[in-house]
């Protein structure tokens, strides 16, 4: 199964005002969006991709499977964001906890350029930083819509169908696990989808999914040939939170 990597988006509105002595104060630079899909390197030498939505909603994904996930604020070129790194099921972070809490400041050029340094401490309080460099790829730009996303999809893990009303349903080869959700559109300008999923009949190793509603963002990759469907989700069962992340190619 091909895994990617993802981060943030968000918008705020800035204003401005006067000074004491009644003459305008300069007004500061207005917010930017950090709404896209963006690549890089973080200081570790991983891959990362964040997908992130015109409203401040954002996914990361590192090549190591690990998911972040949360929202985030810009003051003019300034980045602010707050998230939960999640390992990826199965797996671990460095000190053998799940996930950690996050914070990250950094610079934005809109539509050009990303980057931040995160500051993290894991359940089991330990901490980590991490620098991450991203690039903007024009393929947020493609619009989105349920005829367009609609069709069959598989990787080595799961056969999945998306009809055209979104409704997905698959089934896994190798987990038995059952399928069931729903796509739908979060803005029809931008290459971006909400997705919701449920697990049922799972055995094994992922026999934990059974029963747990996960949510997150997909994307539709068509610079890959097949194209291939992107999916990050989350779930957080008996208050333990665990990420899936897919990468599924249109048959």
């Amino acid at each position: 199964m091909r895994t990617i990597s993802s981060c943030v988006l968000v918008l705020i509105f800035i204003l401005s005002g006067c000074d004491e002595g009644g003459s305008f104060a300069s007004a500061p630079p207005p917010g930017q969006s950090l709404g896209g899909i963006w690549l890089g390197i973080d200081s570790n030498g991983n891959e990362v991709a964040f997908i992130s939505t015109e409203s401040g909603r954002f996914r990361w994904f590192a090549d190591t499977g690990e998911q972040g996930f949360g929202t985030g604020s810009v003051n003019g070129t300034a980045v602010i964001l707050n998230y939960s790194q999640v390992a990826e099921l199965g797996f671990t972070l460095f000190d053998g906890s799940v996930s950690a809490d996050c914070t990250a400041t950094g610079t934005l050029q809109e539509r050009q350029t990303l980057t931040v340094t995160t500051n993290c401490t894991t359940d089991l309080d330990g901490t980590f930083s991490v620098f991450v460099s991203l690039t903007y790829q024009a393929l947020y730009e493609r619009n989105s819509s349920l005829a367009l996303i609609a069709g069959n999809y598989n990787d080595d893990s799961l056969v999945l169908n998306i009809n055209a009303d979104g409704v997905m349903f698959g089934q896994s080869p190798v987990t038995v696990c059952v399928v069931n959700g729903l796509v739908s559109i979060i803005d029809r300008n931008f290459n971006l989808y909400d997705v919701l999923l449920g697990f049922s009949s799972c055995v094994g190793r992922s026999e934990v999914l059974n029963g747990a509603t996960f949510t997150g963002i997909a994307t539709l990759d068509n610079t890959e040939s097949p194209e291939l469907l992107i999916v990050g989700v989350t779930a957080e069962p008996e208050r333990v939170t665990l990420a899936i992340t897919l990468a599924l190619e249109r048959l």
